[in-house]
């Protein structure tokens, strides 16, 4: 728009100085901060003669900017939503704020109407009471199985040892009376040898008596026999029936410890299933409670409610609740379109304006930029830079776009500002100090040659020139053939188009 304003300005000038309008001056105008200079040598011209020379001075600068230009918003640097974060939905009880209240961390905030989830943990806790008197009741019985099984197993193996005991002894008689049996055999052998032997070396007249001894002898000595024979039988039944109740005895100790085991195991069965059941129970009591200690949403920190989401009677299902902002300190936040994201990065220097400001010019520094995109839209956006915009200054961006959330904390804090305010939010991407600089419109490019029209004593010389950073307005130049205060033709390349008549008046 300068530059139109510009060359309107010259164009004007050259109209007048053709209807043989007397100049008589040499005129700088200010036109956007750049020195423009308007001469002519005579105090009258006719038409015959040259047109006058528009140029522009080759300034020096201290300091450069090259800024891009977006919208964003006045927001808090420390912002929160409390939510109820509950796993179902529930009526809201009560809504202890609104909008514009100072809270503190702590305050209760909204309550929630969670009087089912408290007779489910009433319902609950009475049937554990229930389930743990079951519970217990099967353990008492399993504990008195063992009991039974103990004291019967003790029973029968008392028995069992009785038993062995008595079949110890009665194999201890069988054996003594098998020894006594022996030596009475033993006895009545000899004594039968004895009568033998008398009976053999005595007369004739003797042998009738000694032959009654003799047979007497042997009687004995068969009765012996016999004794003996029935002596070694109790014997051997003795031992069997001790070999009988020893294993008697082994099998009623295991039987005994099995029943007993069993009963144990029932025991055990039991508190596992009555462990289990509470475990359950306790569980579900457990989850409940965790839910019902949400009731209450409270602050988490101190600040401002900026948002009341939940209202009385609204089935809530624990998003969306009090948003609270700390009010004190802010940030201004915008969506920065993705053909420009790249170049922005934290610790850039940023310029703010907003209505409530005026003119004054706030400055901040990028604190965050988001590494993934925020949205995607649809609308054109509003993001503009000196070296990427459209053809009226928009910069508008069109078709679908991703966006970046980028923060800028402000240098002071100004008491004008407010929460959800418009920011007009310049990012300095690049700057440069002490340079060279002329108006971009001056420079005319021929491939990746750039150039500017230096006019000395009068004769135009096209002087090639490297260009670097550009603001709105003015381009960084570098040339060992320019220097500060040289005149540069301005580039005359007018449209048809005719505005800002106010402005053109003071070209007359």
């Amino acid at each position: 728009m300068r530059d139109k304003k510009r060359l309107l300005i010259v164009q004007k000038l050259k109209e007048n100085k053709k209807r043989g309008i007397a100049l008589g001056l040499v005129a700088v105008v200010a036109i956007g901060g750049a020195a423009v200079k308007l001469s002519s040598s005579q105090s009258s011209v006719d038409a015959s003669e040259e047109e006058a020379s528009a140029t522009d001075l080759v300034e020096k600068q201290a300091h450069l900017e090259k800024t891009s230009s977006v919208t964003g918003t006045i927001t808090s640097a420390n912002s929160t939503t409390e939510n109820a974060g509950v796993t179902a939905s529930y009526p809201v009880e009560s809504v202890n704020v609104k909008v514009g209240d100072t809270v503190h961390a702590g305050d209760v905030l909204y309550t929630l109407d969670m009087s089912t989830v408290e007779s489910d943990i009433a319902t609950q806790q009475a049937t554990k009471a229930a389930q743990n008197t079951s519970d217990q009741s099967a353990i008492s019985a399993a504990n008195r199985q063992v009991s039974e099984a103990v004291s019967a197993a003790n029973s029968a193996n008392a028995k069992a040892a009785s038993d062995v005991s008595n079949a110890q002894s009665d194999l201890d008689a069988a054996q003594t009376a098998l020894n006594n049996a022996n030596a009475t055999l033993a006895a009545a052998q000899t004594a039968e040898a004895n009568a033998l032997n008398a009976y053999n070396s005595a007369s004739e007249d003797q042998k009738a008596s000694l032959k009654a001894d003799y047979d007497t002898a042997v009687s004995n000595r068969q009765a012996a026999e016999e004794a003996a024979a029935t002596a070694q039988t109790n014997l051997t039944t003795a031992q069997r029936t001790l070999s009988s109740a020893q294993l008697d005895q082994s099998s009623t100790a295991a039987s005994g410890n099995s029943s007993v085991a069993s009963s144990q195991d029932a025991v055990n069965s039991a508190r596992n299933s009555a462990s289990t059941s509470n475990l359950t129970t306790d569980q579900a009591i457990t989850k409940d409670q965790e839910e019902l200690a949400k009731k209450e949403v409270r602050a988490s920190m101190d600040g401002t409610v900026t948002n009341v989401n939940v209202s009385v009677g609204q089935s809530y299902s624990g998003t969306g609740g009090v948003v609270i902002s700390n009010t004190d300190s802010l940030v201004a936040s915008a969506n920065v379109d993705e053909s420009i994201i790249s170049q922005i990065t934290t610790g850039m220097k940023v310029y703010i304006k907003t209505e409530a400001t005026g003119d004054e010019e706030l400055t901040g520094t990028v604190s965050f930029v988001s590494p993934t995109a925020t949205k995607n839209s649809g609308a054109s956006g509003d993001s503009t830079s000196s070296d990427a915009s459209t053809s009226d200054g928009t910069g508008a961006v069109s078709t679908t776009r991703a966006t970046y959330r980028v923060d800028v904390t402000l240098d002071e804090a100004n008491s004008n500002l407010r929460l959800g305010m418009t920011a007009k939010m310049n990012f300095v991407l690049a700057s440069a100090d002490n340079v060279l600089v002329v108006p971009t419109a001056d420079i005319t490019t021929s491939g990746d040659e750039s150039f500017v029209t230096v006019l000395k004593n009068g004769k135009e010389t096209e002087v090639p020139v490297e260009v670097g950073i550009a603001n709105d307005y003015y381009t960084v130049i570098k040339s060992d053939d320019i220097k500060e205060g040289d005149e540069v033709l301005m580039v005359t390349d007018l449209g048809s188009d005719e505005e800002d008549e106010d402005l053109l008046m003071g070209a007359y």
